[in-house]
């Protein structure tokens, strides 16, 4: 579904980036991509949230000497393709069936790799073969709202100790956010029940001690 708002947005004349690779990759996949026609307001969501975290991600690493870029739960995001500057190292992470799909769509090369594994795996950071010189960015989009708030917790801290001094981006739905989602067809009919409720990030890093807030930013501003 993310894929396919993103088609959808590099398509309009007056779009907010382009994504080419988005658009091949729906144009190659054998899919009923039409039971997302009717539901703009998702594909806005997705358009403003891409803008935003690709913004982010640019942003580091144009401020870091030894960048790498851990997209979380990737599926078949194309963020590499928009944010590269010729230098990031970028591991794409999700669960092995993904992962298949993912490999034969998007040729791995010596500075992007596809690590296949359960970031809900207690061992998933082994799998990541990073450098020790690295400074990472990990990026969960469109993924923890869908775990228990738990897991959501554990998945926090495991980074926050196991790589201190580490970024993360990620985006989240408020419990109003949520009752929205219900509501909306596409999401009704791919079956997505959002289930974390987020109420702010001061609040979670008071629970987080391995968590240090850093910014904050809303769709609607």
């Amino acid at each position: 579904m993310t894929l396919y708002g993103r088609a959808v947005e590099s398509r309009r004349p007056d779009a907010l980036w382009r994504d080419p690779a988005a658009v091949d990759i729906v144009e190659r996949l054998d899919c009923d991509w039409g039971q997302f026609h009717d539901d703009w307001i998702t594909q806005i969501g997705i358009a403003v949230r891409t803008e935003i975290l690709d913004d982010a991600t640019r942003a580091f690493l144009g401020r870091v000497a030894q960048p790498t870029v851990v997209n979380l739960g990737a599926g078949l995001c194309t963020r590499f393709a928009r944010v590269d500057d010729g230098r990031v190292r970028w591991v794409d992470v999700d669960v092995p069936e993904v992962v298949a799909v993912r490999r034969a769509l998007v040729a791995e090369t010596d500075r992007y790799h596809i690590a296949a594994a359960s970031i809900l795996d207690p061992g998933w950071t082994d799998r990541l073969e990073l450098r020790p010189d690295a400074t990472l960015l990990f990026i969960a989009e469109g993924v923890l709202q869908h775990l228990d708030g738990a897991d959501v917790e554990a998945l926090l801290t495991t980074i926050g100790t196991r790589f201190p001094g580490s970024e993360m981006l990620f985006d989240a739905s408020s419990p109003a956010a949520i009752a929205l989602a219900r509501v909306l067809p596409s999401l009704r009919r791919a079956g997505v029940r959002p289930r974390w409720r987020y109420r702010g990030l001061a609040s979670l890093a008071a629970r987080l001690p391995a968590v240090e807030p850093i910014a904050e930013w809303r769709y609607d501003r």
